[in-house]
């Protein structure tokens, strides 16, 4: 993950946490009690490519919740990940070569949460689009160089199960379960387009 993505994280969590606490002394269920962000969540994500590897992912979600802390949601996921991808030499079938892929997944769907006490369970299914990079070879090079083309997207879907843990009425530690699904047999994804992953974080109200 590169260092302008790192600094730009820290001043999101930075900047979330300064809202949350100028909130903190209302507890009426308007309009912006039901708007949740994720503050800080971070995770796990392996691919079954077997052209990319296990790698960290880095998540930002927005909730709307029709009955404040319980019951149906819709939640959109702007989630960034640098897997390492493994590309063979068509040359040297033993030269395998070893970068990071740049991936976004955009997702939009619906949700249900179900607990009214500390411990609340939550289920989702998103759709939307996977944004990706991928690598071209100049062979007219030596050694070969190797570029990164952005401008690839195609559909991609997730189902979550989550676990979250409230410390007042707006604040929570969640713990997710998820499984990624791409909907092109391109690229990365020809043979294999499912990926699972695991994440821990914490949300609240944004506003």
């Amino acid at each position: 993950m590169s260092i302008n993505k790192i600094y730009l994280f820290i001043i999101w969590i930075l900047c979330s946490f300064s809202v949350h606490a100028q909130q903190q002394d209302s507890v009426e269920q308007g309009i912006a009690d039901r708007i949740f962000n994720s503050y800080l969540e971070v995770g796990l994500l392996a691919e079954r490519s077997p052209q990319l590897g296990t790698g960290l992912i880095l998540k930002s979600a927005f909730e709307y919740r029709w009955k404040g802390v319980n019951h149906p949601f819709i939640r959109f996921n702007f989630d960034q990940y640098d897997p390492i991808y493994h590309l063979n030499s068509a040359e040297d079938p033993g030269n395998i070569l070893n970068e990071a892929a740049s991936i976004t997944d955009m997702l939009l769907g619906p949700g249900y949460r179900f607990g009214k006490q500390a411990l609340r369970m939550t289920v989702a299914f998103q759709a939307g689009i996977k944004s990706y990079t991928t690598p071209i070879r100049i062979t007219e090079t030596t050694p070969d160089l190797i570029y990164m083309e952005g401008g690839n997207w195609i559909p991609a879907s997730r189902l979550t199960a989550g676990m979250e843990y409230y410390l007042d009425d707006f604040f929570a530690i969640s713990l997710e379960l998820f499984q990624n699904q791409a909907w092109s047999a391109v690229d990365y994804w020809k043979n294999r387009k499912t990926a699972f992953g695991i994440s821990i974080g914490l949300v609240g109200t944004f506003f």
